[in-house]
């Protein structure tokens, strides 16, 4: 299992920007992750669209 990260940001692609914080909440890590690379335990009823 790896490392909890929280999603800040969608591209077209399938991908994700996601964010890896310590136990402070200091970023540790900004990076973009595949979909088919990630398991997400918890989506909204309804997901945000991009412009």
């Amino acid at each position: 299992m790896g490392r909890q990260g929280a999603v800040v940001g969608m591209y077209p692609d399938n991908a994700y920007e996601v964010e890896f914080s310590d136990e402070d909440g200091i970023t540790i890590a900004l990076l973009a992750v595949q979909r088919q690379d990630m398991k997400i335990p918890w989506l909204p009823a309804e997901l945000p669209v991009e412009p």
